[in-house]
């Protein structure tokens, strides 16, 4: 195939046969870099972030090996221990579930009909709690 090739491309730059006009445009380069650098922070400063539970707090609680993924269930459970709750209720693998909520006080997030094992013996339910708060 003729036409352009990568090495004669690189063996000419490097050799001196061909070069760009860069550092001697120094000026408009600083321009463009500029102006991508405030079009970032407007960016960023328009949208914001979409901050994960790390940041903005509240209780995780990932359930495996479910009958069923369904939203509604879950739902239905933490709003019969938290009334008015709005959760965050999302599938994880064929039979898994994920409930994302605020942060709820030690003894609601020990709730529950059943007795609990220890943290280190039971596989499902896993439970991550985050209460770091920014303002």
């Amino acid at each position: 195939m003729a036409g352009f090739s990568f090495a004669a491309w690189g063996n000419d730059l490097y050799t001196g046969r061909r070069s760009y006009p860069i550092i001697s445009k120094r000026r408009r380069w600083f321009g463009v870099f500029a102006l991508l650098a405030v079009a970032s922070i407007a960016v960023l400063g328009v949208r914001g972030l979409s901050l994960s539970i790390d940041f903005r707090g509240g209780t995780e609680i990932t359930l495996a090996n479910t009958s069923t993924t369904d939203q509604q269930p879950a739902i239905a459970a933490v709003q019969a221990v938290v009334p008015g709750e709005q959760p965050l209720v999302a599938s994880v693998g064929s039979n898994g579930v994920r409930i994302q909520t605020n942060t709820l006080s030690a003894s609601r997030r020990t709730r529950s009909p059943r007795r609990r094992s220890p943290r280190w013996a039971r596989s499902s339910p896993t439970r991550t709690t985050s209460t770091r708060r920014t303002t």
